[in-house]
């Protein structure tokens, strides 16, 4: 939702002024609660998306600077009200358990992973045998990698990277697709919101397709709606 916030802020011209300012302030409402929840891996992608989006695609100096002016600003702000030491407090209470408990599911995960057949390292297990994998219960992975190599096997995690990027072939909006796909690619090395079916995820990237096949996104309507 941030990103594409920012994107239709920054770079849809068919859209009035009060609107974009809108997206621009859901883009920050939504950065605010990601601090607040410390959520660092979602943090990263939208940083290093909105980095590519800024600074590498095509819109004008003027925008640039003003938005880079806001979100200076915004951080300051962050700054001065101690929520950035809210934020390293929740980090080192995290710290303590391994990140909430990621790196021991994945340590059991690709140990129990290891120990499969090769049909089934090749192929998987399936959701409900990836999700007991390792465990007696049903388990999330919390990263997608790990859940298509359990679920879907070597050649699923091939297939899902390929799809990824083939969302980049040939691009007409090289950079705004490329922040989009680097932020799935983030979130799904701490969160699973491909393998676990979150729909806001494949809109993303469906949103992302048709800003590739998009001759000029900046003057298509049909995407302002």
């Amino acid at each position: 939702g941030a990103i594409t916030a920012l994107i239709e802020a920054l770079l849809n011209n068919t859209l009035s002024k009060k609107i974009r300012y809108l997206f621009f302030a859901i883009y920050v409402f939504l950065c605010v609660i990601l601090i607040i929840n410390a959520s660092r891996g979602a943090l990263l992608a939208v940083l290093c998306s909105s980095v590519i989006i800024l600074f590498l695609s095509d819109i004008s100096v003027k925008i640039k600077v003003s938005a880079l002016i806001c979100i200076v600003s915004f951080l300051y702000v962050m700054y001065i009200y101690g929520v950035f030491d809210f934020l390293l407090l929740r980090m080192e209470l995290d710290e303590g358990h391994g990140g909430s408990g990621r790196t021991e599911i994945w340590a059991r995960k690709i140990e129990a992973y290891s120990q499969l057949g090769l049909s089934d390292q090749l192929f998987g297990v399936g959701y409900q045998n990836g999700m007991r994998l390792g465990y007696n219960y049903l388990r999330g992975f919390h990263n997608d990698y790990i859940a298509f190599l359990v679920e879907y096997g070597i050649c699923g995690l091939i297939a899902y990277i390929s799809f990824m990027f083939s969302i980049l072939k040939n691009a007409k909006n090289f950079w705004i697709v490329f922040a989009i796909v680097v932020y799935v690619v983030i979130t799904g090395a701490t969160l699973e919101p491909i393998s676990g079916g979150m729909l806001a995820y494949f809109c993303f990237l469906f949103y992302g397709k048709l800003i590739a096949q998009t001759d000029d996104f900046r003057k298509t309507p049909s995407l302002a709606r």
